[in-house]
């Protein structure tokens, strides 16, 4: 019955996910697309390139020469793109600094993707994950302790960063959604991860419980962001007090036993790290060559916290296969 029920929930919710994604299209107004010179360049270049819908480009149409039509561009996104470069060199002939548009700054387009950068360095933090997977199954031996748990904590990981590089090759509602969501689940499972660690030895009933505790708050929070208008603020609130409540027993677990496991340093060390690189997070400027903005930066600096995470996660692995065979 329980299962049933679950199903039909998800089925609906990922039906109203998909609806969403390809039937909702918003953007946050900012200072450049507010711009009247901007709103006119927009109108011309459609009336003159793009047919009635906007998607599609004239035939025989010479506007955009070295246009690419990676990743489903429509015409009026490149009207759009056309037109933000536009005002920029406006803009900065009167010296002013660079606005933004529709929520976000202007970044140029390598192949396509809106911003190259961030793709790129997701798929670093991707990569790094897969080494340290490989690292993991090589010295953890099957069947220990955890071992499941933080096998499917890569693949929520994994996810988590796939969705990261999409979104940002291009922003749509629907790879917005996915990115929030995947990265509330990172944030989420390792929460879920460190509450289990500390709960080894609990009875089976205690860690059932927890683990539906869990379970219960991330669809609903999934629930509440597809069934709804995406809540940013909620969102943004939710991550910051799940990293927080995370950070938190992480270093309960550091403390207690710092002197007891070495492996212990690695974890502290994720924790500094993954705090020193929030600075980036918070801050905010135009990009760097129009490439590098702070998020980009920010990607780039977390990836040297997987391969901490992951070395904390071997050891302790193997820590508790050999306790686990001394009781036995």
């Amino acid at each position: 019955m329980f299962y049933s029920f679950l199903k039909i929930n998800l089925c609906y919710v990922i039906l109203h996910l998909f609806t969403y994604g390809f039937f909702v299209d918003f953007a946050n107004a900012s200072l450049g697309d507010s711009f009247p010179s901007y709103k006119l360049c927009v109108k011309t270049c459609r009336d003159k390139a793009c047919d009635r819908d906007g998607y599609n480009f004239k035939r025989n149409n010479s506007t955009f020469p070295n246009n690419i039509f990676d990743l489903r561009w429509r015409c009026s996104d490149d009207c759009q793109y056309e037109c933000m470069w536009y005002v920029v060199d406006s803009f900065a002939a009167k010296g002013w600094p660079p606005p933004q548009f529709h929520g976000k700054w202007p970044f140029v387009r390598w192949l396509g993707l809106q911003e190259p950068a961030s793709v790129i360095f997701s798929l670093m933090n991707l990569a790094v994950h897969l080494v340290m997977l490989h690292q993991f199954r090589s010295r953890v031996r099957p069947g220990g302790p955890m071992y499941k748990l933080w096998s499917f904590y890569f693949v929520v990981c994994a996810n988590a960063w796939i969705w990261s590089a999409i979104f940002h090759s291009r922003d749509l509602p629907f790879t917005e959604c996915m990115d929030y969501l995947s990265a509330f689940c990172m944030v989420f499972y390792s929460l879920y991860g460190m509450v289990m660690r500390m709960l080894i030895g609990a009875p089976f009933m205690i860690s059932l419980l927890v683990t539906l505790v869990f379970l219960s708050f991330l669809l609903n929070h999934a629930a509440y962001l597809i069934l709804d208008q995406l809540d940013y603020h909620y969102n943004m609130t939710a991550n910051i007090v799940i990293g927080f409540i995370s950070a938190a027993c992480s270093a309960i677990w550091c403390i207690l036993n710092w002197r007891r496991h070495s492996h212990s340093r690695n974890l502290a060390l994720c924790l500094t790290w993954g705090i020193l690189t929030t600075l980036l997070e918070i801050s905010d400027f135009p990009p760097i060559a129009w490439t590098f903005d702070a998020h980009a930066l920010w990607h780039l600096s977390t990836t040297p916290v997987p391969y901490f995470f992951w070395s904390f996660v071997i050891e302790d692995c193997k820590y508790l296969r050999k306790a686990y065979m001394k009781e036995r």
